[in-house]
């Protein structure tokens, strides 16, 4: 069984409120010095730890037994409660790191725990964004070197928490960027909601290092552009453009999905629109 398909309660679903907490929440993160480490503290709402703009942990009012249960069913079937409980008592003990630990039990995968530490991270700041506290400051602090397997940027968590409107869309928007994306392209996938005053992000590619409010407005960039391109032809399925004055992009669109990537050169734009054009094409 694929780990990342269970259903765990809880689960926040995506709304304006929690997107709008999101973006501002994310957007704290990423306005910190390149070499900040330390915790963004929310109140009795919760707290995040960051290191050079990178999300290490997050944990929020009332998820005191969710790593617990969501590291348990990273295995069918689950793993023993007090297993887990166990081990962290180990690591409180020796000061060892809980991953560490974990994966040398032999009982959790690397993909399994990342899996884990991952959703426990993005529900929590989904907690913490939907309660709309406010950023009460940050306490730098020496430790560092966090190991970069387990830890998650800011657009990876916007697209998690998007991504809660409709997973099945989603999970699909994922693969097919890992598919249609080329060398030196940076990609991304949206869908417009009625209901929300801006593009909804449900996934970004693998090597995408755009902040969220670039992200964001690549998206509405690329939403305008098929706006006016339907005055035209409404059956126009991908266009390319210039963004922000120097950056070639192209935009195209899969049933309910939009997908916009920042090419870093005009050649990696013509070999993507050369890829969708031949995808689109009857064989």
């Amino acid at each position: 069984m694929n780990p990342a398909r269970l259903t765990i309660p809880p689960s926040i679903p995506a709304d304006a409120a929690l997107l709008h907490g999101a973006v501002e929440l994310l957007g704290t993160i990423e306005e910190l010095p390149s070499d900040a480490t330390g915790v963004l503290g929310f109140g009795s709402y919760g707290k995040v730890l960051v290191e050079s703009r990178s999300i290490c942990w997050a944990v929020a009012l009332g998820m005191e037994q969710r790593l617990t249960e969501l590291l348990r069913h990273q295995r069918n079937p689950p793993l023993p409660r007090e297993f887990v409980d166990d081990l962290f008592r180990e690591c409180k003990r020796t000061g060892r790191h809980l991953g560490e630990t974990l994966l040398a039990s032999g009982e959790i995968s690397e993909a399994g725990l990342r899996t884990a530490l991952f959703r426990h991270t993005t529900e929590a700041i989904a907690h913490i964004a939907r309660s709309g506290a406010k950023c009460e400051g940050f306490v730098p602090h020496a430790q560092a070197g966090y190991d970069a397997r387990f830890v998650f940027t800011p657009p990876e968590v916007l697209a998690s928490i998007g991504g809660r409107c409709d997973r099945a869309l989603a999970a699909a928007a994922r693969v097919h960027l890992d598919v249609r994306l080329v060398p030196d392209s940076q990609g991304l996938a949206f869908i417009r909601d009625a209901r929300m005053s801006t593009p909804v992000i449900v996934a970004v590619g693998a090597q995408t290092d755009l902040r969220v409010a670039h992200l964001l407005d690549l998206a509405s960039w690329a939403s305008s552009l098929f706006d006016v391109a339907d005055l035209f032809d409404p059956g126009v399925r991908f266009v390319t453009g210039t963004w922000r004055s120097s950056n070639a992009v192209v935009a195209w669109r899969d049933g309910e999905t939009y997908y916009a990537a920042r090419c870093a050169s005009r050649a990696a734009a013509t070999i993507l629109a050369a890829r969708l054009d031949e995808a689109r094409s009857p064989t």
